[in-house]
């Protein structure tokens, strides 16, 4: 009997060392990151699925970047001691093979995506040539990108200049995110409080950016309030509540216009306004965390798209720029550093076509442009402003802050009668309030939510006497 003994031990002992070395490869299939964790031996390999995935100093989009690895790159996963504060279900700690250099790699680097057609790109380029001239001897950066459609709206550049060196201190944020959960546990509440499923754009190409940083130039010469306290203030929470998203790949920035109204606005790639007199109408964090939530979900939709810019796989399309001789195909990741092959055309003809479809693609632009900016259609309030009430409440709730607070901040509004255009028009803010009491009383959420509110009173005096 003790012989068997011995040899059921010894059979489990072989059975352990080899499950040591199973190594995970992560794909579409192994998307929740918490389950991964559970079955983790001590050891385990993960491939690098995106191209020109950075490796970045800390986990989260505003560490800096150590290192650019490219796809199949194969690397060993660390460590998961992470702190309550960090983004543990969205990062992973790595190190090479021959473990010389470590840091982070978002979940989605591990994810593959279809390879897809940039439409945006090719007709920045087309901008910033001659018209008759199809030859590619430039990539451009977002910057360019977004200078390149001057001529079919003024862009700001002196803002293109000031979003793109605005930055926030990474240690600064830190200690704000230790101060707002000092005593709550952000990784319990997470788990616990589920964003409803939407349709995401976790990514934005590097022309899609740069077009967002174009219309959000012209946003600008509404004017701006400069106060860079305030600002650092309000890019905190709105951080804070892109990470409740899960996001990893799109770094936003938030604006403070200096107008009176409620306003807001959100541009492609991560690009977001409120207006002072928006910022000023809440009463604490919570209320100011939820307008942010908004917008931002406003970008991860994307539903002011036109469906002729929308990313294509690439498939046989007839009418797509690809059949046109324009070969620039690129991949979500691969926008950085890809160039138009040289195009080979001899004929008036094939070029009278290629500028037609340049022309209608230009005009779906201008319209992605006006939607953004609420001019075609009062698009804004044609939306689905449930949905993105639904999302912002519970995006809300995630970060930590007390979504109960909602329905009765757009009542004060109400009320008071401060109201605004499309979201925030009297008749906007009825019915939203009507909805938004119904995830109130129907949704059990944890008992210990944020407002903030001395912290926040303090930031708002400031706004008041600048």
């Amino acid at each position: 009997m003790k012989k068997y003994i011995n040899l059921l031990f010894l059979l489990i002992i072989i059975y352990s060392l080899q499950a040591s070395n199973i190594v995970i490869q992560n794909d579409e299939t192994n998307s929740d990151k918490s389950n991964l964790q559970s079955t983790l031996p001590n050891k385990q390999q993960i491939t690098i699925q995106q191209d020109k995935t950075p490796l970045r100093t800390g986990p989260g989009i505003l560490y800096p970047i150590k290192k650019f690895l490219n796809k199949e790159t194969i690397l060993e996963i660390k460590d998961y001691n992470f702190t309550d504060i960090q983004d543990k279900d969205n990062w992973f700690l790595v190190s090479d093979s021959l473990n010389l250099e470590q840091g982070f790699i978002s979940l989605y680097s591990t994810k593959k995506i279809p390879i897809q057609t940039d439409k945006i790109y090719q007709i920045a380029k087309y901008l910033s040539i001659d018209n008759n001239n199809f030859t590619d001897t430039l990539h451009l950066n977002n910057e360019q990108i977004a200078l390149s459609f001057t001529n079919l709206f003024d862009v700001n550049s002196e803002f293109i200049d000031f979003a793109n060196s605005y930055n926030i201190d990474i240690n600064k944020y830190i200690d704000f995110k230790k101060d707002t959960y000092l005593g709550f546990s952000r990784n319990d509440n997470f788990k616990n409080i589920k964003i409803p499923n939407i349709k995401k754009t976790n990514y934005f190409t590097e022309a899609e950016i740069g077009l967002g940083l174009g219309i959000a130039s012209i946003i600008a010469k509404e004017g701006l309030y400069y106060n860079k306290a305030i600002q650092d203030y309000i890019n905190y929470i709105g951080i804070q509540v892109v990470e409740a998203f899960s996001i990893t790949e799109v770094q936003f920035k938030f604006f403070i216009l200096n107008q009176k109204k409620l306003n807001s606005y959100a541009c492609p790639g991560g690009y977001i306004f409120i207006s002072k007199g928006l910022l000023l109408s809440c009463e604490n964090e919570a209320e100011l965390a939820f307008i942010l939530a908004q917008e931002i979900a406003q970008v991860i939709i994307d539903n002011k798209r036109p469906q002729s810019l929308k990313r294509n796989d690439i498939i046989v399309n007839k009418i797509s720029l690809d059949s046109l001789l324009i070969k620039n195909q690129i991949s979500s990741q691969d926008s950085i550093n890809t160039n138009i092959d040289s195009l080979k055309i001899t004929t008036n003809s094939q070029i009278q076509n290629i500028k037609t479809i340049r022309d209608s693609l230009i005009n779906e632009i201008l319209i992605y442009k006006d939607r953004v900016i609420y001019k075609e259609n009062n698009y804004k309030l044609t939306s689905n402003i449930s949905e993105i009430d639904e999302i912002a409440f519970f995006a809300t709730c995630r970060t930590g802050y007390d979504g109960t607070v909602i329905p009765f901040y757009l009542n004060r509004l109400i009320k008071h009668k401060i109201n605004g255009e499309n979201y925030y028009s009297e008749n906007s803010l009825i019915k939203r309030e009507i909805k938004l009491r119904k995830y109130q009383r129907y949704n059990h959420l944890p008992k210990n939510l944020m407002k903030q509110k001395n912290r926040f009173d303090i930031f708002k005096s400031q706004i008041k006497t600048d």
